[in-house]
């Protein structure tokens, strides 16, 4: 399955995510798109992020390269929404307008992203009245 004809990538990128996608790894469980390109931002110059999750975590460091970026996540990690104002929240902005490109796990990945992208009733709570954020506080 090639990536999608809508990103708006460029051909060394639209290559790399192919050839990642369509790569034969039995331990990956699943391909998450994010980063500019999930967002439609991305330039002639944008690398592609994907998250690459596998069942369990590899101790591997992200791979870079000038067109895509591997970073390796687990399905656990994945599946741990840390919640509002704890030192893993920042990072739920990465899923924010990621698009799962593979998921293997019978949609566990799909679930997991969305929970990731959104913010809960106590969350919601937390951010707009507990820390004063209606006001521009």
């Amino acid at each position: 399955m090639p990536a999608p004809d809508r990103l708006r990538i460029s051909p060394a990128a639209r290559t790399a995510l192919d050839e990642l996608v369509a790569r034969d790894d039995p331990t990956i469980l699943g391909l998450v798109l994010s980063g500019s390109a999930a967002r439609g931002l991305a330039t002639e110059r944008s690398d592609v992020d994907v998250f690459v999750v596998r069942a369990e975590a590899t101790g591997q460091e992200t791979a870079r390269s000038s067109a895509i970026d591997e970073i390796p996540d687990s399905l656990t990690e994945l599946e741990d929404v840390s919640p509002y104002g704890s030192g893993g929240w920042w990072f739920r902005w990465s899923y924010a307008y990621a698009e799962v490109l593979r998921d293997d796990t019978g949609g566990r990945i799909t679930a997991a992203v969305r929970r990731l992208a959104t913010v809960d009733a106590a969350e919601q709570r937390a951010i707009l009245v507990d820390h004063s954020r209606l006001d521009g506080g």
